[in-house]
Protein backbone atom coordinates (compact mmCIF):
# COMPACT_ATOMS: atom_id res chain seq x y z
CA UNK A 1 0.00 0.00 0.00
CA UNK A 2 1.17 3.51 -1.02
CA UNK A 3 1.99 5.94 1.89
CA UNK A 4 0.75 9.01 -0.10
CA UNK A 5 -2.00 9.34 -2.14
CA UNK A 6 -1.91 12.44 -4.21
CA UNK A 7 -5.59 13.87 -5.64
CA UNK A 8 -5.26 16.06 -8.89
CA UNK A 9 -9.05 16.82 -9.07
CA UNK A 10 -9.84 18.31 -12.14
CA UNK A 11 -12.24 19.98 -14.48
CA UNK A 12 -11.88 21.45 -18.33
CA UNK A 13 -8.41 22.82 -18.04
CA UNK A 14 -6.81 19.85 -19.89
CA UNK A 15 -3.66 22.24 -20.15
CA UNK A 16 -2.90 23.12 -17.18
CA UNK A 17 -3.62 19.50 -16.20
CA UNK A 18 -0.91 18.28 -18.34
CA UNK A 19 1.58 20.39 -16.58
CA UNK A 20 0.71 19.60 -12.90
CA UNK A 21 0.31 15.66 -13.86
CA UNK A 22 4.01 15.78 -15.29
CA UNK A 23 5.22 17.39 -12.22
CA UNK A 24 4.15 14.67 -10.17
CA UNK A 25 4.98 11.92 -12.60
CA UNK A 26 9.07 13.36 -12.12
CA UNK A 27 8.71 12.25 -8.40
CA UNK A 28 11.85 9.77 -7.44
CA UNK A 29 9.00 7.83 -5.33
CA UNK A 30 7.56 4.89 -5.62
CA UNK A 31 5.50 4.83 -2.06
CA UNK A 32 2.97 7.18 -3.94
CA UNK A 33 -0.24 6.85 -5.66
CA UNK A 34 -0.97 9.57 -7.65
CA UNK A 35 -4.74 9.96 -8.53
CA UNK A 36 -6.26 12.13 -10.95
CA UNK A 37 -10.16 12.53 -11.21
CA UNK A 38 -11.86 14.40 -14.01
CA UNK A 39 -15.65 16.01 -13.30
CA UNK A 40 -17.18 14.89 -16.36
CA UNK A 41 -15.02 17.13 -18.85
CA UNK A 42 -15.08 17.28 -21.93
CA UNK A 43 -13.13 15.12 -24.37
CA UNK A 44 -9.74 17.49 -24.50
CA UNK A 45 -9.19 16.67 -20.71
CA UNK A 46 -9.68 12.64 -21.11
CA UNK A 47 -6.96 12.58 -24.34
CA UNK A 48 -4.27 14.62 -21.74
CA UNK A 49 -4.94 12.13 -19.25
CA UNK A 50 -4.82 9.14 -21.61
CA UNK A 51 -1.54 10.46 -22.95
CA UNK A 52 0.41 9.74 -19.47
CA UNK A 53 1.16 6.13 -18.47
CA UNK A 54 2.43 5.46 -15.39
CA UNK A 55 2.06 2.54 -12.91
CA UNK A 56 1.56 5.21 -9.98
CA UNK A 57 -0.97 7.04 -12.17
CA UNK A 58 -5.06 5.87 -11.30
CA UNK A 59 -7.26 7.73 -13.76
CA UNK A 60 -10.53 8.17 -12.43
CA UNK A 61 -13.85 9.73 -14.20
CA UNK A 62 -17.54 10.61 -12.49
CA UNK A 63 -20.59 10.25 -15.07
CA UNK A 64 -21.75 13.53 -14.81
CA UNK A 65 -20.80 16.67 -13.63
CA UNK A 66 -20.75 16.86 -9.35
CA UNK A 67 -20.28 19.61 -7.11
CA UNK A 68 -16.90 20.37 -5.98
CA UNK A 69 -17.64 19.41 -2.40
CA UNK A 70 -19.63 15.72 -4.05
CA UNK A 71 -16.76 14.71 -6.30
CA UNK A 72 -14.23 15.53 -3.53
CA UNK A 73 -15.83 13.24 -1.15
CA UNK A 74 -16.17 10.94 -4.02
CA UNK A 75 -12.62 10.23 -5.17
CA UNK A 76 -11.50 10.19 -1.51
CA UNK A 77 -13.54 7.14 -1.35
CA UNK A 78 -10.85 5.45 -4.33
CA UNK A 79 -7.35 6.86 -1.75
CA UNK A 80 -4.89 3.85 -0.76
CA UNK A 81 -2.93 5.93 0.91
CA UNK A 82 -2.01 6.10 4.72
CA UNK A 83 -1.54 9.80 4.21
CA UNK A 84 -3.51 11.89 1.92
CA UNK A 85 -3.61 15.50 0.19
CA UNK A 86 -5.37 17.33 -2.24
CA UNK A 87 -3.49 19.54 -5.08
CA UNK A 88 -5.89 20.23 -7.69
CA UNK A 89 -5.05 20.80 -11.43
CA UNK A 90 -3.07 23.90 -11.31
CA UNK A 91 -0.63 23.22 -8.35
CA UNK A 92 2.28 20.77 -7.45
CA UNK A 93 4.50 20.44 -4.59
CA UNK A 94 8.55 20.50 -4.05
CA UNK A 95 10.40 18.16 -4.44
CA UNK A 96 11.23 18.55 -0.90
CA UNK A 97 7.72 18.21 1.11
CA UNK A 98 7.17 14.56 1.26
CA UNK A 99 10.89 14.46 2.64
CA UNK A 100 9.75 16.92 5.25
CA UNK A 101 6.63 14.44 5.66
CA UNK A 102 8.52 11.44 5.66
CA UNK A 103 9.97 12.44 8.93
CA UNK A 104 7.07 14.21 10.89
CA UNK A 105 5.33 10.93 10.71
CA UNK A 106 7.94 8.31 11.25
CA UNK A 107 9.62 10.48 14.44
CA UNK A 108 6.33 12.75 15.28
CA UNK A 109 3.47 10.21 14.50
CA UNK A 110 1.32 13.01 13.16
CA UNK A 111 -1.87 13.22 12.04
CA UNK A 112 -1.38 16.43 9.77
CA UNK A 113 1.56 17.44 7.85
CA UNK A 114 1.79 21.17 6.78
CA UNK A 115 4.13 23.20 4.98
CA UNK A 116 4.64 27.11 3.57
CA UNK A 117 3.90 27.64 0.43
CA UNK A 118 4.64 29.65 -2.74
CA UNK A 119 2.44 30.88 -5.85
CA UNK A 120 2.82 30.19 -9.61
CA UNK A 121 1.71 32.54 -12.09
CA UNK A 122 0.83 30.07 -15.15
CA UNK A 123 1.96 31.35 -18.84
CA UNK A 124 -1.94 32.14 -19.40
CA UNK A 125 -2.39 35.01 -16.25
CA UNK A 126 -2.76 38.49 -17.51
CA UNK A 127 -4.87 39.88 -14.55
CA UNK A 128 -3.90 43.47 -13.18
CA UNK A 129 -4.45 43.40 -9.74
CA UNK A 130 -2.20 45.70 -7.96
CA UNK A 131 1.21 44.68 -7.27
CA UNK A 132 0.74 40.83 -8.35
CA UNK A 133 2.74 40.29 -11.51
CA UNK A 134 0.33 41.35 -14.74
CA UNK A 135 2.07 38.27 -16.46
CA UNK A 136 2.68 34.31 -16.18
CA UNK A 137 5.05 31.87 -15.86
CA UNK A 138 6.21 34.13 -12.51
CA UNK A 139 7.14 32.58 -9.00
CA UNK A 140 6.17 34.44 -6.00
CA UNK A 141 7.87 33.69 -2.95
CA UNK A 142 7.82 35.09 0.93
CA UNK A 143 11.65 34.21 1.71
CA UNK A 144 13.12 33.25 4.73
CA UNK A 145 12.65 30.10 6.12
CA UNK A 146 13.94 28.08 9.11
CA UNK A 147 13.92 24.30 7.10
CA UNK A 148 13.05 23.12 10.71
CA UNK A 149 9.97 21.39 11.96
CA UNK A 150 7.15 22.24 14.42
CA UNK A 151 4.73 21.03 16.55
CA UNK A 152 1.97 22.95 16.66
CA UNK A 153 -0.51 24.44 19.00
CA UNK A 154 -4.26 23.22 16.96
CA UNK A 155 -6.05 25.03 19.82
CA UNK A 156 -4.55 28.78 18.61
CA UNK A 157 -4.69 28.17 14.67
CA UNK A 158 -8.55 27.47 15.55
CA UNK A 159 -8.48 30.38 18.00
CA UNK A 160 -6.90 32.88 15.12
CA UNK A 161 -9.81 31.31 12.53
CA UNK A 162 -12.80 31.85 14.38
CA UNK A 163 -11.81 35.02 15.65
CA UNK A 164 -10.89 36.92 12.43
CA UNK A 165 -12.80 34.83 9.86
CA UNK A 166 -8.93 34.78 8.09
CA UNK A 167 -6.55 31.68 6.94
CA UNK A 168 -2.91 32.71 9.16
CA UNK A 169 0.19 30.56 7.67
CA UNK A 170 -0.16 27.70 9.94
CA UNK A 171 -4.22 26.79 9.06
CA UNK A 172 -3.32 24.10 6.43
CA UNK A 173 -5.49 23.82 2.98
CA UNK A 174 -5.67 21.68 -0.23
CA UNK A 175 -2.01 21.90 -1.07
CA UNK A 176 -0.36 22.05 2.58
CA UNK A 177 -2.62 19.88 3.81
CA UNK A 178 -1.42 16.36 4.38
CA UNK A 179 -3.82 14.22 6.36
CA UNK A 180 -3.65 10.84 8.45
CA UNK A 181 -6.15 8.62 6.36
CA UNK A 182 -7.67 7.57 10.29
CA UNK A 183 -8.26 10.81 11.12
CA UNK A 184 -10.04 11.89 7.90
CA UNK A 185 -12.45 8.56 8.43
CA UNK A 186 -13.00 9.51 12.11
CA UNK A 187 -14.66 12.90 10.39
CA UNK A 188 -16.61 11.26 8.02
CA UNK A 189 -18.02 8.33 10.70
CA UNK A 190 -18.91 11.49 13.30
CA UNK A 191 -20.44 14.20 10.49
CA UNK A 192 -20.96 11.77 7.84
CA UNK A 193 -18.59 13.30 5.08
CA UNK A 194 -15.47 14.89 5.07
CA UNK A 195 -15.58 17.78 2.46
CA UNK A 196 -18.74 20.11 3.27
CA UNK A 197 -20.39 22.75 0.89
CA UNK A 198 -19.34 25.28 0.30
CA UNK A 199 -15.64 25.15 0.62
CA UNK A 200 -14.79 21.47 0.73
CA UNK A 201 -10.92 22.30 1.43
CA UNK A 202 -11.51 24.26 4.50
CA UNK A 203 -13.87 22.15 5.93
CA UNK A 204 -11.81 18.96 5.43
CA UNK A 205 -8.92 21.39 7.35
CA UNK A 206 -11.20 22.59 10.05
CA UNK A 207 -12.72 19.39 11.05
CA UNK A 208 -9.73 17.88 10.75
CA UNK A 209 -7.72 20.03 13.01
CA UNK A 210 -10.60 19.94 15.53
CA UNK A 211 -10.60 16.14 15.72
CA UNK A 212 -7.28 15.26 15.55
CA UNK A 213 -5.24 14.72 18.77
CA UNK A 214 -3.20 17.24 20.45
CA UNK A 215 0.31 17.76 19.92
CA UNK A 216 -0.15 15.58 16.80
CA UNK A 217 0.41 18.71 13.66
CA UNK A 218 3.74 18.82 12.40
CA UNK A 219 4.78 21.70 10.50
CA UNK A 220 7.25 22.21 8.13
CA UNK A 221 8.79 26.00 7.85
CA UNK A 222 10.02 25.60 4.41
CA UNK A 223 8.66 25.62 0.52
CA UNK A 224 6.53 22.70 0.15
CA UNK A 225 3.58 23.80 -1.58
CA UNK A 226 3.20 25.54 -5.16
CA UNK A 227 0.04 27.01 -5.62
CA UNK A 228 -1.32 27.74 -8.99
CA UNK A 229 -2.82 30.92 -10.44
CA UNK A 230 -4.63 30.54 -13.69
CA UNK A 231 -6.43 32.90 -16.12
CA UNK A 232 -9.19 30.58 -15.74
CA UNK A 233 -9.21 30.11 -11.45
CA UNK A 234 -11.21 30.88 -8.64
CA UNK A 235 -8.69 33.36 -7.77
CA UNK A 236 -8.67 34.80 -11.48
CA UNK A 237 -12.81 35.44 -11.56
CA UNK A 238 -11.98 37.30 -7.69
CA UNK A 239 -8.97 39.30 -8.21
CA UNK A 240 -10.73 40.38 -12.40
CA UNK A 241 -14.19 41.27 -10.67
CA UNK A 242 -15.30 38.21 -12.95
CA UNK A 243 -13.81 40.07 -16.21
CA UNK A 244 -11.17 37.08 -17.24
CA UNK A 245 -13.23 34.02 -15.43
CA UNK A 246 -16.48 32.82 -14.65
CA UNK A 247 -15.47 29.68 -12.86
CA UNK A 248 -16.10 31.54 -9.21
CA UNK A 249 -19.35 31.56 -10.34
CA UNK A 250 -20.06 28.84 -12.32
CA UNK A 251 -18.70 26.82 -8.94
CA UNK A 252 -21.14 28.60 -6.45
CA UNK A 253 -23.78 27.98 -9.17
CA UNK A 254 -23.54 23.92 -9.38
CA UNK A 255 -25.23 23.95 -6.17
CA UNK A 256 -29.14 23.64 -6.05
CA UNK A 257 -31.84 22.41 -3.54
CA UNK A 258 -30.84 19.03 -3.53
CA UNK A 259 -27.10 19.86 -3.14
CA UNK A 260 -27.23 23.28 -0.94
CA UNK A 261 -24.25 25.86 -1.13
CA UNK A 262 -24.73 26.30 2.28
CA UNK A 263 -25.72 23.23 4.25
CA UNK A 264 -26.56 23.74 8.36
CA UNK A 265 -25.39 27.94 7.70
CA UNK A 266 -28.24 30.09 8.06
CA UNK A 267 -26.42 33.28 5.60
CA UNK A 268 -26.60 32.67 2.24
CA UNK A 269 -23.87 36.01 1.83
CA UNK A 270 -21.89 34.91 -0.97
CA UNK A 271 -18.52 36.96 0.51
CA UNK A 272 -14.72 35.21 1.22
CA UNK A 273 -15.82 35.20 5.03
CA UNK A 274 -19.04 33.57 4.80
CA UNK A 275 -17.11 31.05 2.83
CA UNK A 276 -14.78 30.39 5.74
CA UNK A 277 -17.33 30.95 8.51
CA UNK A 278 -19.57 28.31 6.88
CA UNK A 279 -17.45 25.40 8.60
CA UNK A 280 -17.73 26.92 11.63
CA UNK A 281 -21.39 26.53 12.31
CA UNK A 282 -21.61 23.14 10.64
CA UNK A 283 -19.03 21.86 12.91
CA UNK A 284 -21.04 23.49 16.13
CA UNK A 285 -24.27 21.80 14.59
CA UNK A 286 -22.71 18.49 13.60
CA UNK A 287 -19.90 18.42 16.62
CA UNK A 288 -21.93 19.90 19.43
CA UNK A 289 -19.29 18.23 21.85
CA UNK A 290 -16.87 20.78 20.71
CA UNK A 291 -18.13 23.17 22.74
CA UNK A 292 -19.04 27.03 22.51
CA UNK A 293 -15.01 27.87 21.69
CA UNK A 294 -15.89 27.00 18.13
CA UNK A 295 -17.89 30.16 17.20
CA UNK A 296 -17.23 33.06 15.39
CA UNK A 297 -18.90 36.84 15.89
CA UNK A 298 -21.07 38.14 13.79
CA UNK A 299 -19.95 41.52 13.80
CA UNK A 300 -16.94 40.13 12.45
CA UNK A 301 -18.74 38.44 10.08
CA UNK A 302 -19.91 41.94 8.89
CA UNK A 303 -16.68 43.85 8.83
CA UNK A 304 -14.84 41.37 7.16
CA UNK A 305 -17.72 40.88 4.47
CA UNK A 306 -17.02 44.87 3.93
CA UNK A 307 -13.32 44.18 3.88
CA UNK A 308 -14.28 42.04 1.37
CA UNK A 309 -16.42 43.86 -0.80
CA UNK A 310 -14.72 47.54 -0.99
CA UNK A 311 -11.43 47.02 0.87
CA UNK A 312 -10.32 44.23 -0.55
CA UNK A 313 -12.21 44.11 -3.66
CA UNK A 314 -12.85 40.62 -4.05
CA UNK A 315 -16.54 39.98 -4.46
CA UNK A 316 -17.52 40.11 -7.92
CA UNK A 317 -20.88 40.84 -7.84
CA UNK A 318 -20.76 43.62 -5.41
CA UNK A 319 -23.55 45.42 -6.92
CA UNK A 320 -25.84 42.65 -7.23
CA UNK A 321 -29.43 43.79 -5.36
CA UNK A 322 -29.34 40.13 -3.70
CA UNK A 323 -25.84 40.90 -2.25
CA UNK A 324 -25.80 43.76 -1.19
CA UNK A 325 -29.26 43.01 0.62
CA UNK A 326 -27.76 39.91 2.35
CA UNK A 327 -24.97 41.98 3.62
CA UNK A 328 -27.86 44.56 4.95
CA UNK A 329 -29.16 41.86 6.77
CA UNK A 330 -26.22 41.00 7.83
CA UNK A 331 -25.63 44.63 9.52
CA UNK A 332 -29.00 44.39 10.35
CA UNK A 333 -29.03 41.03 12.32
CA UNK A 334 -26.15 43.06 14.54
CA UNK A 335 -27.29 44.91 18.42
CA UNK A 336 -27.60 48.51 18.37
CA UNK A 337 -24.49 49.55 19.10
CA UNK A 338 -22.58 47.22 17.16
CA UNK A 339 -25.14 47.77 14.06
CA UNK A 340 -24.70 51.70 13.96
CA UNK A 341 -20.71 51.37 14.28
CA UNK A 342 -20.61 48.80 11.29
CA UNK A 343 -22.94 50.76 9.17
CA UNK A 344 -20.31 53.94 9.38
CA UNK A 345 -17.82 51.60 8.44
CA UNK A 346 -19.89 50.31 5.73
CA UNK A 347 -20.79 53.78 4.60
CA UNK A 348 -17.01 55.13 4.44
CA UNK A 349 -15.85 51.64 2.78
CA UNK A 350 -18.24 51.91 -0.14
CA UNK A 351 -17.79 55.95 -0.75
CA UNK A 352 -14.09 54.89 -0.78
CA UNK A 353 -14.89 52.30 -3.43
CA UNK A 354 -16.78 54.42 -5.70
CA UNK A 355 -14.01 57.31 -5.35
CA UNK A 356 -11.17 55.02 -6.47
CA UNK A 357 -13.53 53.69 -9.45
CA UNK A 358 -14.27 57.20 -10.26
CA UNK A 359 -10.64 58.08 -10.49
CA UNK A 360 -9.90 55.68 -13.20
CA UNK A 361 -6.32 55.31 -11.15
CA UNK A 362 -4.40 52.33 -11.80
CA UNK A 363 -2.84 50.81 -9.20
CA UNK A 364 1.14 50.82 -9.50
CA UNK A 365 2.30 47.58 -11.28
CA UNK A 366 6.26 46.59 -9.98
CA UNK A 367 6.49 43.75 -12.70
CA UNK A 368 9.05 44.56 -14.90
CA UNK A 369 8.59 44.79 -18.89
CA UNK A 370 9.58 41.52 -20.36
CA UNK A 371 12.99 43.11 -22.42
CA UNK A 372 14.31 43.77 -19.23
CA UNK A 373 16.60 47.16 -18.73
CA UNK A 374 20.28 47.08 -19.62
CA UNK A 375 22.79 46.25 -17.16
CA UNK A 376 24.41 49.77 -16.58
CA UNK A 377 20.50 50.67 -16.58
CA UNK A 378 19.92 48.60 -13.64
CA UNK A 379 22.90 49.16 -12.19
CA UNK A 380 22.12 52.71 -11.33
CA UNK A 381 18.00 52.24 -10.37
CA UNK A 382 18.27 49.32 -8.36
CA UNK A 383 18.41 48.87 -4.84
CA UNK A 384 21.34 47.36 -2.60
CA UNK A 385 19.23 44.39 -1.93
CA UNK A 386 18.36 43.85 -5.28
CA UNK A 387 21.64 44.33 -7.04
CA UNK A 388 23.32 41.60 -4.45
CA UNK A 389 19.95 38.98 -5.57
CA UNK A 390 20.50 39.67 -9.16
CA UNK A 391 24.67 38.62 -8.12
CA UNK A 392 23.60 35.41 -6.63
CA UNK A 393 21.01 34.99 -8.77
CA UNK A 394 23.28 34.96 -11.53
CA UNK A 395 25.76 32.88 -9.39
CA UNK A 396 23.55 30.12 -9.23
CA UNK A 397 21.62 30.16 -12.75
CA UNK A 398 24.19 31.25 -15.31
CA UNK A 399 21.36 33.29 -16.49
CA UNK A 400 20.58 37.05 -16.46
CA UNK A 401 18.39 37.80 -14.03
CA UNK A 402 17.77 41.67 -14.92
CA UNK A 403 14.38 41.90 -14.17
CA UNK A 404 13.45 38.40 -13.99
CA UNK A 405 13.35 38.83 -9.75
CA UNK A 406 12.05 41.57 -8.06
CA UNK A 407 10.70 42.28 -4.83
CA UNK A 408 7.23 43.92 -3.51
CA UNK A 409 5.25 43.78 -0.31
CA UNK A 410 7.86 40.93 1.01
CA UNK A 411 7.26 38.91 -1.63
CA UNK A 412 9.99 37.90 -4.46
CA UNK A 413 8.97 37.32 -7.45
CA UNK A 414 10.98 34.89 -10.29
CA UNK A 415 10.46 34.79 -13.98
CA UNK A 416 10.95 30.83 -14.51
CA UNK A 417 12.24 31.63 -17.64
CA UNK A 418 15.67 32.45 -15.29
CA UNK A 419 15.82 28.52 -15.20
CA UNK A 420 14.94 27.82 -18.63
CA UNK A 421 11.22 26.97 -17.15
CA UNK A 422 8.17 27.56 -19.14
CA UNK A 423 5.20 25.77 -16.94
CA UNK A 424 4.41 24.33 -13.72
CA UNK A 425 5.87 20.77 -14.52
CA UNK A 426 9.63 22.56 -14.19
CA UNK A 427 8.98 24.88 -11.14
CA UNK A 428 9.74 21.81 -8.51
CA UNK A 429 13.45 21.92 -10.27
CA UNK A 430 13.63 26.14 -10.52
CA UNK A 431 12.68 26.06 -6.70
CA UNK A 432 15.68 24.04 -5.75
CA UNK A 433 17.69 25.97 -7.79
CA UNK A 434 16.36 29.04 -6.11
CA UNK A 435 17.02 27.61 -2.76
CA UNK A 436 20.59 29.36 -2.08
CA UNK A 437 19.34 32.13 -3.50
CA UNK A 438 16.73 32.86 -1.19
CA UNK A 439 17.93 31.37 1.64
CA UNK A 440 19.74 34.45 3.37
CA UNK A 441 16.36 36.42 4.36
CA UNK A 442 15.35 36.48 8.24
CA UNK A 443 13.40 33.80 9.35
CA UNK A 444 10.12 36.13 9.95
CA UNK A 445 7.34 33.50 9.84
CA UNK A 446 8.74 31.16 12.48
CA UNK A 447 8.82 34.06 14.45
CA UNK A 448 5.83 35.90 13.83
CA UNK A 449 4.04 32.60 14.40
CA UNK A 450 5.86 31.62 17.43
CA UNK A 451 5.01 35.02 18.98
CA UNK A 452 1.20 34.23 17.42
CA UNK A 453 1.31 30.95 20.50
CA UNK A 454 1.12 28.72 16.89
CA UNK A 455 4.57 26.92 16.42
CA UNK A 456 4.96 25.62 19.96
CA UNK A 457 8.65 23.50 19.66
CA UNK A 458 11.19 23.44 17.35
CA UNK A 459 11.96 19.92 16.49
CA UNK A 460 14.61 20.38 13.92
CA UNK A 461 15.68 20.28 10.50
CA UNK A 462 15.01 16.99 8.73
CA UNK A 463 18.00 14.94 8.22
CA UNK A 464 16.96 14.21 4.75
CA UNK A 465 17.15 17.37 3.48
CA UNK A 466 20.74 18.15 5.89
CA UNK A 467 22.00 15.71 3.79
CA UNK A 468 24.95 16.15 1.24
Amino acid sequence: MPRYSIVITTVDRPQILSAALSSFLAFDRDDIEILVSDNYSDERTAKVIAGFDDPRLRKFRTDHRMPMPNHWEWIWEQTKGDYIIYVGDDSTLSREALLAADEAIEKHDADIVSWRCCHYYHPDWDVQFKHLPNRGNILGIDRGFTNALYRVDRDKVIEHFTDNLRLAGCFPSVINFLLRRELGEEVRKRTGRLHWAPCPDISASYFSLGTSRPGKYIFWDGLGGIGGRSGQSNIASLLSRGKKSKRLREWLDEFDENNPRFPHHPCPLESISNLLAAPITQAAALLPEWGPQHSYSQKILALRSIDDTYYDRTVPWDDDPTYQQQLADVIASLSEEDRAEVQAYFDTAKAAAAAEDASGKVDFNPTPPLQGRSVLKFALQASMSERMDALNTYKNSGHNPIDKIWEYGGTTYVDQRMFGGDTLAQTPASLTQLATTLSDAEPGFAKQYKEFGMLVEDLGVPASLTQG
